[in-house]
């Protein structure tokens, strides 16, 4: 299975940004715990940077003025990033990866 790409082997170009996708989240010692659904803000060839969805907005232009606002306001904000090989466009695959290596 292909990560960040559903069963039919869309890849990460295909993927607009803006869009949710599902993260196979990891403990401090790396081991898979829980599948969580993000909005998509950025990526690079090894990693994703993603946004819980702030009020329900599914509005990324919305969701980057939220981000612009708290940092002026508190130099800080909450925008996680994630490998790449842990990001999935679908939640079934993602829970099909955490269910995978948990039982491996």
């Amino acid at each position: 299975m292909n990560r960040i790409s559903n069963r039919n082997n869309d890849n990460i170009e295909q993927i607009a940004l803006g869009s949710q996708v599902y993260i196979v989240e990891r403990d401090e010692r790396k081991n898979v715990c829980e599948v969580s659904g993000y909005m998509l803000l950025a990526y690079t060839e090894n990693a994703v940077i993603v946004s819980a969805f702030i009020n329900g907005s599914r509005n990324l232009e919305g969701i980057i003025e939220y981000h612009i606002e708290k940092t002026a306001w508190a130099f800080n904000t909450d925008l996680c990033v994630f490998p790449l090989i842990d990001c999935y466009k679908t939640k079934e695959d993602a829970d099909s990866a955490l269910e995978k290596e948990l039982n491996e």
